[in-house]
């Protein structure tokens, strides 16, 4: 029995050493910009997605984490691909936060449209034309995943009243849609890994 308590110990410890992780990249199921100057107006089969100008200009982008509910995220980075920037603008006058309403893309407008919940995140990296621009939303795609807010997407605009805008390719571009790409631990590890490990000395 002593043996066997000592074989567990250290294949525990083994296990508990090594890093289990998955990597995965998301095309959004919808996204759409909505715009104040017409605020009746869908944009959800448009090829680019635009926010900023004086904040009249939100985009929304949503992505399908139904199957990743309770893991543990390591890592997420919203990636957007820019293909128009107007005017320079410092990189906190840029948001990224939650959806507080769900909402698709084939009718949502500026009246219809979501809120914001949940803690906003400052943009810290700068826009490069044609390039992909990313974006650490790890906090909030783990709010997501834990049930701390239903996910009803992201929303990203101009927080500080800029007479500037960006513009990113949405899903309907094929060659560059926005990607949300995630580095996670998956539930079934210790299930599969220690509880086989256990039944053996059972």
């Amino acid at each position: 029995m002593f043996k066997y308590s000592i074989i567990i110990i250290i294949l525990f410890a083994l296990v508990s050493g090594l890093t289990f992780a998955d990597t995965i990249t998301l095309n959004p199921t919808d996204d759409a910009y909505i715009l104040a100057t017409s605020p009746d107006y869908n944009s959800g089969s448009e090829t680019g997605l635009y926010f900023g100008y004086v904040n009249s200009m939100n985009t929304l982008i949503k992505f399908d984490l139904s199957g990743y509910t309770g893991v543990t995220i390591n890592s997420a980075e919203l990636r957007l691909y820019v293909n128009d920037i107007f005017g320079m603008t410092p990189t906190d006058y840029y948001v990224v936060s939650g959806c507080d309403a769900d909402w698709d893309e084939d009718m949502v407008t500026w009246n219809n449209g979501p809120g914001q919940q949940g803690s906003p995140i400052w943009i810290t990296t700068y826009p490069v034309l044609w390039n992909w621009w990313i974006m650490d939303v790890k906090s909030m795609v783990q709010d997501f995943v834990d049930g701390t807010y239903d996910n009803y997407g992201f929303m990203l605009y101009d927080d500080l009243n800029t007479s500037h805008y960006i513009r990113v390719y949405s899903r309907e571009y094929s060659p560059n849609p926005p990607e949300l790409v995630l580095d996670y631990n998956p539930l079934s590890i210790e299930c599969t890994t220690m509880g086989a490990i256990k039944a053996k000395f059972r």
